[in-house]
């Protein structure tokens, strides 16, 4: 059982079922220290209501509700979908591949589009299921990109879990982030109460990948609730240089 998930899914997104008081229940009934509610951008059709980030500020007791939204690159130049009123509410912020776009010309992969949308929002925190046959990424590249913004890969459950990759694959990341020394976190991306907090599928492979526990952010409660603080400060810092907000 993950101590802290950093990524799930309310009716918010179009993939979610349940409200964001049902997760954050059913989280504390687990025992989980804390749950990212990180529901997707408007390039998904996510909604993201101001009264859940400005009103809701930890309205089940025992769990520590953490906001957060899983943003999208929107086009080859960077663009991510994250409204600027929305950034100094977020605890954290994801970032992956969902929306098909022009790439541009002389690109190879996926790989550039990412990359650039990571120099271009340093704030961002964590880089979703970058094992994807749709968005096909390098992904040496990428981890050597996201340990030099301080940023953390995704070790993503549901993608193993319901069979979307491989654990080949997995496995292959896992090593790469070793390698590099990129942060890894471990995520559920539950789309139900069911869901939350599962690691069953992707657990092994991290025991078996030799990466320190040092390495996974999430690892304890203590070390999430650190990475989001520290993210965080950094992430309202860039806002006050770059937006003057």
């Amino acid at each position: 059982m993950i101590p802290v998930d950093l990524h799930s899914h309310t009716l918010m997104s179009q993939c979610g079922i349940h409200t964001h008081l049902e997760m954050l229940q059913a989280a504390r009934e687990k025992g989980l220290a804390g749950l990212a509610i990180t529901d997707h951008g408007p390039a998904l059709k996510g909604r993201l209501p101001s009264p859940v980030f400005e009103r809701l500020v930890q309205p089940v007791p025992g769990i520590r509700f953490i906001k957060g939204i899983e943003a999208n690159v929107t086009d080859a130049e960077g663009t991510i979908d994250v409204p600027d009123w929305l950034l100094p509410l977020l605890d954290i912020v994801l970032l992956g591949l969902h929306v098909r776009f022009p790439l541009r010309r002389g690109s190879a992969d996926w790989t550039d589009a990412l990359i650039e949308a990571m120099r271009r929002n340093p704030w961002v925190d964590v880089i979703t299921h970058p094992v994807d046959e749709n968005f096909p990424l390098d992904l040496e590249r990428l981890a050597k990109e996201a340990q030099g913004l301080g940023m953390a890969i995704e070790l993503n459950n549901s993608k193993v879990l319901y069979q979307r990759t491989t654990t080949e694959e997995v496995a292959r990341l896992l090593a790469i982030c070793r390698d590099t020394g990129c942060k890894v976190a471990v995520c559920s991306d539950s789309h139900t109460v069911e869901e939350i907090g599962g690691d069953e599928s992707v657990r092994p492979l991290l025991e078996a990948s030799g990466i320190p526990g040092a390495q996974v952010v999430n690892a304890s409660a203590g070390t999430a609730f650190a990475f989001i603080a520290a993210r965080r400060a950094a992430r309202l810092a860039h806002i006050r240089k770059h937006l003057g907000k």
